[in-house]
């Protein structure tokens, strides 16, 4: 990439070995974490590795919100067919729970003529009361005005809050040694789906998501030690998205539904010239249309 990369890599099963570890923790909120993993040696040529991880912690704020609940877990299988061919299958699901985020009330504000400027009336609520306890439901149907309407004044709101996201997948890792270098195949498939109800504006907004995203990279990766090392790949990405977000403002309600599709392909190529232990000289260029 033009401006940095961020290169993101999972600790492989070792093969023919039994190991592993676990931790945890726990703080003020009642808050847990553990993660853990374990990697079997399934006899010289082949291992699996299983890790996971929970988390989770009660509402930073007084009506109960912003609280977590997450756990994922991830299954690696690697076989060393031949010397020259390994393939690596890695499976994970994640999921995500909890009444998610929350807010609080800091004041209202009117523009004031004579000043020429908006002022801020504060609520004088605490800054970690919420949006849902008494307190703020009555300062909100007291204060609130319901999609700008004169006279209108803002309902309670209504339902708590949620988020209900899983997101899963499976990709393949086939990498064969050849005499001019690594070939690497990797398909993929990805899914998510979206459910969750924030109120976090002050509004009750609502989203419901499906994503599919599929894709499959190829590349040549020299061996190193030469001269002039290279790598030559291709890569396409296809996804689509599902979106359904549904707003209620009290008077005022919004409801939009949209389908985005996306199919990427590039190809891409770098070479290196080693002039000397000390001197090397890369050039490399990438195409890709969206």
């Amino acid at each position: 990439t033009l401006g940095g990369i961020v290169n993101y890599v999972l600790k492989q099963p070792r093969l023919g070995e039994t190991s592993g570890y676990a931790s945890a923790s726990y703080g003020n909120y009642n808050d847990f974490q553990t993660e853990g993993a374990i990697n079997v040696g399934l006899g010289d040529n082949a291992g699996l590795r299983v890790s996971g991880l929970y988390t989770r912690h009660d509402g930073y704020l007084s009506d109960g919100t912003q609280t977590d609940d997450s756990a994922g877990i991830r299954a690696q299988l690697k076989v060393e067919l031949t010397p020259e061919l390994t393939v690596r299958i890695e499976a994970d699901y994640a999921q995500q729970r909890g009444l998610g985020g929350g807010s609080s009330y800091v004041g209202t504000y009117a523009f004031d003529p004579v000043a020429g400027q908006f002022a801020v009336t504060p609520s004088g609520l605490p800054i970690d009361e919420g949006l849902l306890t008494q307190r703020a439901q009555a300062y909100r149907t007291t204060n609130g005005n319901a999609g700008n309407l004169p006279g209108r004044r803002a309902d309670p709101l209504a339902t708590e809050p949620f988020q209900r996201n899983d997101v899963y997948g499976i990709a393949y890792h086939i990498d064969w040694e050849t005499p001019i270098g690594t070939l690497s195949v990797i398909p993929a498939w990805r899914h998510a789906r979206k459910d969750n109800l924030n109120i976090e504006s002050g509004q009750m907004v609502g989203n419901t998501q499906d994503s599919n995203q599929y894709s499959i990279e190829t590349r040549l990766v020299s061996k190193s030690g030469g001269p002039i090392d290279y790598i030559v790949g291709a890569y396409y990405f296809s996804e689509q998205i599902d979106d359904d977000i549904h707003n209620s403002a009290g008077a005022l309600a919004n409801f939009n539904t949209a389908r985005f599709t996306t199919k990427s392909p590039s190809v891409y190529g770098r070479l290196t010239y080693h002039a000397t232990d000390w001197l090397r000289f890369t050039g490399g260029a990438r195409y890709t249309e969206d």
